[in-house]
């Protein structure tokens, strides 16, 4: 197999049109055509369905690619170890993390990082957990973190906080007035709060209309917003409730000085926030010590 090829085939695949992948591999639309039919005159078979408008695989183009992924992981595990065995302290780390922790994991770790391996080239991917999960499983990323459920037998998960859910109340409300911060509540004890609610999506979303529907219940929707950021600062700047992950707000030191939170009696949260890489992933050191940082960052919180 040509890997140079799996790799156009992948680009065309991912980014959905022959037009978009040229773009992005910075190739022409002729030499991506030609690209194809390379691959499919080696394997006597056509892998793109051509009788179909939208870009779809054959089922020899699905096995093709699955293939393709595997021997790109193999030949990413090879240049790892090769380096390793060379004692070069040199490489490329392709790390995936939500925006949301992005600008406070990252500052805390890079630092010492680089300090150790000057010489390892990090590409960072923000995205949203479940796009992360994905890109692991096709081996477009080495390690993500990612707050999500163990689902995929192909990916290792590694826990580093079990997240709980709870609201966040700012100055101004009565549940602030009337509870201390960190008080245990049922979700009842705030029907007569306004709650700014995060629009469908989210995984904070999609658990709070689970809560709703199971319990019931109606929350005075004061507005939706698609920003966490924005929804927190609304929450906080007008007296209303949130629905959050309660890990978000505990690594925003702003944020605790002016809100009050209260973990969410009663309620099981299924999702955590992992570590996560493909398990045929060759883990070098400075992924691992990577990893270690990460895990030492959440120790602290």
């Amino acid at each position: 197999m040509n890997l140079n090829n799996a790799r156009y085939i992948l680009t065309i695949l991912e980014e959905g049109s022959l037009s978009a992948a040229a773009r992005k591999l910075y190739i022409s639309q002729p030499a991506l055509s030609q690209t194809i039919r390379q691959v499919e005159n080696s394997l006597g078979t056509p892998i793109f369905d051509r009788n179909v408008r939208k870009l779809k695989l054959t089922y020899a183009g699905q096995k093709y690619v699955e293939t393709a992924r595997q021997m790109l992981i193999l030949e990413h595990n090879l240049r790892n170890e090769i380096n390793e065995i060379q004692k070069e302290n040199t490489g490329f780390l392709r790390f995936g993390i939500p925006k949301l922790q992005g600008p406070i994991i990252l500052p805390a770790v890079l630092q010492k990082f680089k300090k150790k391996y000057p010489n390892v080239m990090l590409q960072i991917e923000e995205k949203g957990s479940s796009t992360l999960e994905e890109m692991i499983g096709r081996g477009d990323l080495d390690i993500a973190l990612a707050r999500t459920v163990k689902k995929h037998n192909s990916i290792a998960y590694h826990l580093v906080q079990k997240e709980r859910m709870g609201l966040l109340a700012g100055k101004g409300n009565k549940i602030f007035e009337q509870y201390p911060n960190g008080t245990e509540l049922d979700i009842t004890d705030a029907l007569d709060e306004s709650f700014v609610y995060l629009k469908e999506g989210h995984s904070a979303r999609t658990f709070q209309d689970k809560l709703i529907s199971e319990r019931k219940i109606t929350l005075k929707k004061l507005i939706e917003l698609d920003s966490f950021e924005t929804a927190k600062q609304v929450a906080l700047d007008c007296g209303a409730v949130m629905i959050t992950p309660l890990s978000f707000i505990m690594m925003d030191a702003q944020a605790l000085n002016k809100a009050h939170l209260y973990p969410l009696k009663g309620i099981e949260n299924s999702q955590h926030t992992y570590i996560i890489y493909h398990k045929k992933l060759y883990l070098t050191q400075y992924m691992k010590y990577w990893i270690k940082l990460i895990c030492e960052f959440y120790s602290k919180i």
